[in-house]
């Protein structure tokens, strides 16, 4: 296998060009989603997630590019003895996968507890066992645990948690690791007062960031602190000296924070990729997934600078290859109702396609291929509706509604798909699926059919070949 990269071992009203190809260009979010883990290897990006309401499941996806995270594929689940399965994280270890996560585990009387899966093969598509529940305590015992990470230090594996409001500690804990499926040791605090802890290895620097404040709040922010040799042994509280805070709100980013780390598929930029809230009142716990770049200073401290929001464009990771191949949706086929708009910002190329009103409204566009087979279609979209309920504090309705389409190739309905919502018309995320195409031209359509809500203006759909996809 090639090296394994990743930083554990280290006003858009708009004008995007619009060229036949990859814009070279996005905008902030990406996508829904909480507690976002990005690893890169052998040329692809590794995103690893659960899910938002009671999940007992763990999902790896695969792309070759940090802008979309690829189709979800299900790699381990047993929600008889495993519920609330919070934060994994996929990380390669000694040749190996390994998936960590906290979860209530029906054995441990249903406490949140550290879990610990290994992959089947060399694919972390192909699935997962379980190798039981790792130790986390002390003399009391093991102890709950919350947001389980691992990094290697100096030839070491080491783990680190949070502390849920255990009576005996404060803030995150480590642990040094006898191997990836054992800690013996007895937990230490290292005084980084907050949870989520995640590490960034830059050079002989071992930095360990955390997610502070309440989860659903705008004061919610991402703190450091930094291990300091001089200072004792890496499990000695004072051996670790606070970096202060290294992001936190902005105008268009509320509670950024939860952060992994990785590398431009070239390996010249350092990445960071964070959650933030969705709409902008305290405790609406409904977040969504951004990436920036970030640097370094003299001191080896990371800067990422403000939260880049959805009227920010960036430019994509060096040597990514983008999302593919972009049809721009006002110059597709329209019927039914479906329109060109421009009256909402941030949008690419001269317009939209919103009007999905109607059952029967629908937006076409021809793509030609070469090569028959799995082809990663991608819409950049828009669901601005708004419902009270939702969007409020203690929200009434979680996780908010969503919109839907029919998508169908060469008149053919293959399946329905979903748009999250965002948070407002101006605000768009991407999201895709994998569609058989054969060589030649294919028409790919989206329809309002009659068991559709419609509610979303799309941008533009991007088409690239797909990567392989993973069975369970």
């Amino acid at each position: 296998m090639k090296k394994f990269h990743c930083l554990l071992l280290l006003s858009l009203s708009l004008a995007f060009p619009a060229p036949a190809n990859d814009l070279g260009k996005f905008s902030n979010p990406l996508y829904q989603g909480e507690d976002p883990w990005v690893s890169y290897q052998d040329d692809s990006y590794y995103v690893c997630t659960s899910g938002p309401v009671d999940p007992t499941a763990v999902y790896v996806s695969k792309s070759p590019t940090l802008l979309d995270r690829g189709e979800k594929v299900k790699v381990w689940q047993d929600a008889d003895n495993y519920r609330r399965v919070f934060a994994p994280e996929l990380h390669f270890i000694h040749g190996k996968w390994y998936i960590y996560f906290c979860a209530d585990v029906k054995s441990e009387g249903w406490r949140h507890l550290a879990v610990v899966l290994q992959a089947k093969t060399g694919n972390p598509l192909e699935g997962f066992t379980c190798q039981g529940v790792l130790f986390t305590g002390d003399e009391h015992g093991n102890g709950q645990a919350n947001d389980f990470t691992v990094v290697t230090f100096n030839n070491q594996l080491y783990a680190f948690w949070g502390s849920l409001s255990d009576k005996h500690v404060s803030g995150a804990l480590m642990a040094p690791m006898d191997n990836p499926i054992t800690i013996t040791a007895q937990r230490k605090e290292m005084g980084l007062d907050a949870e989520g802890p995640r590490a960034i290895v830059h050079g002989d620097k071992l930095i360990m960031t955390g997610a502070a404040g309440g989860f659903a709040s705008k004061s919610y922010c991402l703190v450091a602190r930094i291990y300091t040799p001089s200072a004792g042994p890496i499990d000695q509280k004072s051996s670790w000296k606070p970096l202060g805070t290294l992001l936190h709100t902005a105008a268009e980013v509320w509670g950024p924070s939860r952060a992994s780390f990785t590398v431009s598929r070239d390996g010249t930029e350092n990445w960071v990729m964070f959650h933030s809230k969705t709409f902008s009142a305290d405790d609406n716990g409904m977040r969504e997934v951004n990436i920036q770049k970030f640097t370094f200073n003299s001191n080896d401290v990371p800067v990422f600078g403000a939260p880049l929001g959805p009227s920010t464009i960036q430019a994509k990771p060096a040597g990514d290859p983008g999302l593919g191949k972009v049809y721009q949706a006002e110059q597709w086929k329209l019927a039914g109702g479906a329109a060109k708009g421009a009256e909402y910002k941030n949008y690419t190329g001269s317009g939209y396609v919103s009007g999905f009103t109607k059952p029967g409204a629908k937006a076409e566009f021809t793509v030609k291929v070469s090569v028959p087979g799995d082809y990663r279609v991608t819409l950049r979209y828009a669901n601005g509706v708004k419902v009270a309920g939702e969007q409020k504090s203690f929200p009434d309705i979680y996780p908010p509604g969503r919109g839907s389409l029919s998508v169908y190739v060469n008149g053919v309905k293959i399946k329905q798909t979903y748009f999250q919502r965002t948070t407002s018309w101006d605000v768009w995320m991407v999201q895709g699926e994998t569609l058989a195409l054969k060589a030649g031209k294919n028409t790919i359509s989206y329809q309002r059919d009659a068991d559709d809500t419609g509610e979303v203006a799309v941008d533009f759909a991007a088409v690239a070949k797909s990567v392989e996809a993973g069975t369970f």
